[in-house]
């Protein structure tokens, strides 16, 4: 379950689909004068938009672009936000590394993220929502951490430590108290999601050597109860 090696089957999974498919199209569709075939180059290195989530006020997006740089080989991911009034565009992060998951607090005034500087693995920022005021939350250089998710309150964030698996885990929104709610070994816990109410947290508990179910659990660790099966 290594997020890079999933990664790398989804990008060769796609090269594969587009070699398979691109006699077909060529088939169907007229020659227009001047237009070229898109390569697996024009894939790998083309620029994408993904995960965007709109602000509690409903103004803005936050969103990830990512390319692949040539001169590095290497994929670098960054956050934007777009107002949807006006179509203004601020770039929020810069550089080569890798930013995503961003998640609007719920007062709409700051944006935890996940953040991959170069090699090192993943941890948890926040900034402001103009992107000022950074700041590393989990601050562990052995851990690697995804998936923030924010509190009704926003008082706590419920984030995925991975490891040999993967563990739920919450923290206060500044950072303290870290928590492992699951501590389960053969099970990878994934893409948490905070109850209404702020007592609960679901998420998907995917266990070795078969098939994921829906689970839900107290925030304070207690009363895990399997919800799809």
């Amino acid at each position: 379950m290594n997020r890079l090696l999933a990664k790398s089957c989804f990008l060769l999974a796609s090269l594969v689909l587009l070699g398979s498919a691109a006699p077909a199209a060529r088939a169907q569709q007229p020659a227009t004068a001047g237009a070229r075939s898109w390569t697996p180059s024009d894939v790998i290195f083309q620029q994408n938009a993904a995960d965007f989530r709109v602000s509690p006020d409903g103004h803005w997006a936050v969103w990830v672009k990512s390319a692949m740089n040539r001169e590095t080989d290497k994929r670098a991911s960054n956050l934007f936000l777009s107002n949807l009034r006006n179509g203004q565009e601020i770039e929020l992060t810069r550089g080569d590394d890798m930013a995503v998951s961003p998640r609007w607090s719920p007062d709409g005034t700051k944006i935890a993220f996940a953040e991959y500087e170069g090699d090192a693995l993943g941890e948890i920022d926040v900034m402001d929502a103009d992107g000022s005021n950074r700041v590393d939350l989990t601050n562990d250089p052995s851990s690697d951490d995804s998936d923030p998710t924010w509190s009704p309150n926003g008082s706590h964030i419920a984030f995925v430590r991975f490891g040999e698996t993967s563990d739920l885990y919450v923290m206060s929104s500044n950072g303290s108290e870290q928590t492992n709610l699951t501590n389960d070994p053969a099970t990878f816990e994934l893409e948490p999601a905070w109850s209404p109410d702020g007592t609960k947290v679901a998420y998907d508990g995917l266990r070795l050597q078969n098939w994921s179910d829906v689970y839900s659990i107290n925030a304070d660790g207690s009363g895990i109860t399997n919800r799809s099966n």
